[in-house]
Parts: structure tokens; C-alpha cells; sequence
């Protein structure tokens, strides 16, 4: 018998502390470079995120990027009057900041960069934050995310004093942008480390997340990037900051879950009254459509033999929707991806940058899974799962990736088409513990 799904989940986060109080939110408006522009520009980021907000916060928000590529914390500065400009008299504003990198000097810690240089990022940085609050907007600042220039600014074990790490954003992130947050934001600190740093998370998801540069993010790390990003704005508009994320120490090998898991997931409708014969699959029910897409969702999962998976949610997200009858053709029920009912029904996007995506929560922090998809009347299309490499299905409409949970026991998966009249859509999906 297949046990509990373990992890953290997606509500795993501190209470709600002194000096930081929920507040009201109606858009998320992302700011920064390259890095911030990647990760938000795409549509099915925002989708997915916009998913998040209603299904797991109740909130309906529009989530949109200002972010251009190359700039520096002198140009964001002089940027942000236009910027604000496009949401005057719009209220419930939140504006996440991720700035900085083209600031860096790499292979020099910011107390060796020349004195004028650093009083000028300080200035730089707060003024824009002014600037913000006193349009009567929240402001939110990001650490840097973590860069491996050359494949040598990684310490393995993340518990060990930083020896190599030092070349890198790390110091930019210690000496420059969290002392600004204690100075101004005390409540959204971790003793001396930023609540909302992106540094640890991208640190431990380096091999997904990064692409061949070892700075600008992969197709997935888009997608990790972003809802890690939004997440931690989303809980402190709850009131909470998040916890730490469950640092991974690259010198040990990466382990199998202490409980296993296999999870047979149907990502699309049941036709009318209908019901499965194959209990053990996991019907997500009728899909939500809003003005940005559909969502789907489930937080009740099992796993094969049917046992609770208790815990393991999924989020499934796609746009310009199309709806498909579920037909239940006769054949194989069993709780696989062969399942006749469960491929021969499917939700797809058409179109081109036609994308869609799926969030699994839930599991064990840094354990390895495997996880399967099965796609129906699409041509051609790449698939990723938390890993760098795309995955086209095989002949038999499969695509599996070996890959592991990120620090806080979430599976990305996406898939894209690769021209404009392909349609993308998975009718399945399956995660077990490898």
C-alpha cells in the first residue's frame, strides 16, 4: 500500500507575524531586467499565477511585467515615472522588484566595488522604492537570484562558510539590497537573510532553473521563477512570510521519498453525470474558466491503489480554452495513462506560444519522482518537467522525465507548441516516486 504524500506544501509558511499586515491585492505588476522579463513575459506564467491567486487564495488579480532587459538600478530609477504612470489611479497595486544583476561585477564582493559606486546602488534602489510608495503603492524587493558564472560560484554543501559563492550575486544580496530591507522592512527578514530572497531557492534548483549562461532562466525556470516570485507576495498579503526553502547540499546524492507516492491524474472534465469506472484515478472535475484561461484543480488526490495521497494537490492552467467531450471509449479503466477514457479526453491550446502548465505540491522537498504525460491530437511540442532538458512524447503519446521536487515539494511541468498551429494539452499525467 502506497502511503501519505509528504512535503511542504503550499501553505507551509510562518504565521502571521508583527509588522506584517494582510492587505488588499488586485495586480501583481512585476519589475526588473532580463530575468524578471523571462519569467513573466510569457502568457501562461501569468495564467498560472493568476490560477494560483483564485484557487488557492480566493483573490481574483490581473498579473502583468515591466521589466527590460539590460537595465540597471540607475535605469529602472529613471524608468519608473513612465511605469507608474500606467497604473495612476489604480488602487491595490503591488509591485515586486528583482534588480540588481546587471549591477554586479562578477569575481568581486560589493564592499570591494569603489566607494562612489555602492552610495549610488543605495540611493538608486531606495529612491525607486520611494518613488513606488509614494504613488501609494506596495513595494516589494527581491533578492538576486543565484548565478553559477562559469560553474564556479557554487558551494556545494550550503552550510559550509561561502568561499565561491562570494564571486557571485551573493554579496550583492548581503550587503547591498537586504540591508535596505532590514532598514525598511524588518518584518520580512529572516534574521539577516530576506524572507523574499529568490537566492536560496534558485541556489538549490541551479541545474533546472539556469540556463547555458548560468544567469537567464531555462524554459522551466520561467515558470519556477515566476510562482516563486508571486507566492511570496501572496502569503504576505495573508499576513505570513514563507518559510526558508529546504537547502540542498549538492555533495550528497539526491534520495527517493521516504514514502512513495503514484498519483494517476486526468487533467481535463467529466462528461455530464458519467462516473469513471477506475476510481483510482484522479478526475479533476470541471474546469474554471476566467477572462486569462482555465484552471483546474484538486487537493483531494490518490494514489493508484487507493490510498490517500494526503497532502498532493495538482494546478493545471492553460488559455484560449477549448473544451472536448469526454467520450469514455471502452478498453483499459486501469489507473495508467493508457486508460482509454482518460486518453480520449483532453483539454488543449491552440495557437502560437500556445502553452500550458501544471503545478504538483505537496511532495517531499529535493526527493526524486518520476513524471509522465500523455498528450492526445497534438503535432509537435516540447515538455518540461523541473529539469533544463525538453522531452518530446514518444510514439506512443508518453513523455516521462526523471527529475526531483524543488525546496518546497513542487513539480513544475510544462509543455509548448513548436509552431502555430500545433495544439498543446496533456489528458494525463502521472507523478510516482522513483
Amino acid at each position: 500500500m502506497l502511503g501519505l504524500g509528504l512535503g511542504l506544501g503550499l501553505k507551509s509558511y510562518k504565521a502571521k507575524i508583527d509588522g506584517l499586515q494582510p492587505f488588499a491585492i488586485d495586480k501583481f505588476v512585476a519589475i526588473g531586467a532580463s530575468i524578471t522579463n523571462y519569467a513573466f513575459e510569457i502568457q501562461i506564467t501569468r495564467t498560472l499565477c493568476e490560477a494560483i491567486a483564485l484557487r488557492l487564495y480566493g483573490k481574483t488579480l490581473i498579473v502583468s511585467e515591466e521589466a527590460t532587459g539590460g537595465k540597471g538600478a540607475s535605469d529602472q530609477l529613471a524608468d519608473m515615472p513612465g511605469i507608474l504612470a500606467n497604473y495612476s489611479g489604480q488602487s491595490n497595486v503591488v509591485f515586486a522588484n528583482h534588480m540588481g544583476g546587471n549591477d554586479i561585477t562578477y569575481g568581486t564582493e560589493f564592499l570591494n566595488k569603489p566607494q562612489v559606486d555602492r552610495d549610488r546602488l543605495f540611493a538608486d534602489y531606495q529612491a525607486t522604492w520611494d518613488l513606488v510608495k509614494n504613488a501609494g503603492h506596495r513595494f516589494f524587493s527581491y533578492g538576486l537570484t543565484f548565478r553559477n558564472i562559469g560553474g564556479t560560484t557554487l558551494d556545494n554543501d550550503p552550510t559550509a562558510p561561502k568561499v565561491n559563492e562570494l564571486g557571485g550575486s551573493y554579496t550583492y544580496n548581503r550587503d547591498w539590497i537586504s540591508q535596505i530591507s532590514q532598514s525598511r522592512v524588518p518584518y520580512l527578514m529572516r534574521g539577516d537573510a530576506m524572507g523574499l530572497s529568490h537566492y536560496e531557492y534558485t541556489r538549490s534548483v541551479y541545474d533546472m532553473v539556469l540556463d547555458t549562461d548560468n544567469i537567464h532562466p531555462t524554459e522551466i525556470g520561467d515558470l519556477m521563477i515566476a510562482v516563486n516570485m508571486f507566492l511570496g507576495v501572496m502569503e504576505a498579503s495573508e499576513g505570513r512570510l514563507r518559510e526558508a526553502p529546504v537547502e540542498v547540499n549538492f555533495n550528497n546524492a539526491f534520495q527517493s521519498p521516504s514514502v512513495p507516492v503514484d498519483i494517476v491524474i486526468a487533467t481535463h472534465t467529466i462528461a455530464g453525470s458519467i462516473v469513471p469506472s477506475n476510481a483510482n484515478i484522479n478526475w479533476l472535475g470541471a474546469p474554471y474558466g476566467t477572462t486569462s484561461g482555465l484552471t483546474l484543480y484538486s487537493e483531494s488526490l490518490h494514489n493508484t491503489d487507493g490510498s490517500a495521497a494526503s497532502g498532493v494537490s495538482v494546478l493545471y492552467a492553460g488559455a484560449n480554452k477549448s473544451f472536448p467531450v469526454s467520450t469514455f471509449e471502452s478498453g483499459d479503466t486501469s489507473a495508467t495513462l493508457n486508460n482509454s477514457m482518460l486518453r480520449n479526453s483532453y483539454i488543449s491550446v491552440t495557437g502560437s506560444s500556445a502553452s500550458v502548465a501544471a503545478m504538483v505540491s505537496g511532495l517531499e522537498p529535493n526527493r526524486t519522482y518520476e513524471i509522465s504525460m500523455c498528450r492526445i491530437r497534438q503535432t509537435d511540442i516540447l515538455v518540461y518537467a523541473n529539469s533544463a532538458a525538453a522531452v518530446a512524447p514518444t510514439t506512443d503519446e508518453i513523455a516521462t522525465i526523471s527529475t526531483r521536487a524543488d525546496p518546497y515539494g513542487r513539480i513544475f511541468v510544462r509543455a509548448k507548441e513548436n509552431s502555430a498551429t500545433d495544439s498543446v494539452g496533456f489528458s494525463g499525467l502521472r507523478i510516482r516516486s522513483i
